[in-house]
């Protein structure tokens, strides 16, 4: 995970129609408040307050300005923005609790579908299959339970670190293509978003295997420089010399470009740039 720096200003057109729909939500949850806390009633059963997905269709593209087609939280490239999730930090159509919970807390952070702060792209594996519903908080008395509780939500404490608001690498680094945690948080978040499959392990390494061999390839270059000083005479060297310079310099551009926060696991590429040599 890396920090995801979204803009502040929410899209006007999804402020607009997210509005309007936040309003018919709050004003569906006031009439039948009791049924709703209590889950006998739910929110997305009713044709007019499902969540929206031409609504959603308004914040991808400026989510994705600062996601470069990434997860939020696997770091996995998903080269069809189809496939790309709108991820809700904060659920909206209902709350477990922790790991194996397979009850509900409703009604979920309804009020917060459309919210700009609340909103990330995910793929479909960290969205459907591992966070899904999850949100654990510190002290679940805290919790928000309805837009009358929206004051509360500063108070609350999210186990899950929020890659928008908050540094990820302060809670989570890497060991190469194992993910390790700083902190309690940072556990808990590797945990809950799977961050240790065997799917993503293979595909860190791969990636890091590519990132290696770039290594080699200007460690080679190097030691035939190396060589070259030292005997300047042998000529023979010389088409050699230029086709390793240019092997280097393409894994020189390489390296670069695994840093950059539009680059896949680029959290893991920098761990292991910056790893202690002996």
């Amino acid at each position: 995970m890396i920090r995801i720096y979204k803009s502040d200003e929410s899209p006007k057109k999804l402020l607009k129609k997210g509005e309007a729909q936040k309003l018919i939500d709050c004003g569906e949850f006031d009439s039948h408040d009791a049924d709703y806390l209590s889950g006998k009633k739910k929110l997305d059963e009713l044709k007019l307050t499902k969540l929206n997905p031409n609504i959603y269709r308004l914040a991808k593209e400026k989510l994705n300005e600062s996601h470069f087609s990434k997860c939020c939280y696997c770091e996995l490239i998903v080269k069809l923005p189809d496939h790309l999730h709108v991820e809700h930090f904060r659920p909206a159509r209902g709350v477990t609790k922790e790991i194996g919970d397979k009850h509900l807390l409703y009604p979920g952070y309804y009020w917060l579908a459309y919210n700009w702060k609340n909103l990330l792209l995910s793929c479909g594996e960290c969205n459907s299959h591992y966070k899904k519903n999850l949100f654990p908080l510190d002290d679940e008395s805290k919790r928000a339970r309805s837009h009358h509780d929206d004051h509360k939500i500063d108070e609350e404490s999210p186990v899950l670190v929020n890659p928008s608001l908050e540094d990820p690498r302060q809670h989570i680094i890497f060991d190469y293509e194992t993910p390790l945690h700083k902190t309690e948080r940072g556990r808990l978040t590797i945990k809950i978003l799977g961050l240790r499959s065997g799917q993503l392990f293979e595909r860190r390494k791969e990636h890091l295997d590519k990132l290696r061999e770039s290594e080699k390839d200007i460690e080679c270059f190097e030691k035939l420089e190396e060589y070259m000083a030292e005997n300047p005479e042998d000529e023979r060297l010389q088409t050699i010399r230029e086709y390793l310079e240019s092997r280097a310099i393409k894994a020189a551009e390489f390296i670069q470009s695994c840093v950059e926060e539009k680059a896949e696991f680029s959290s893991m590429c920098l761990d292991y740039l910056n790893r202690p040599t002996a």
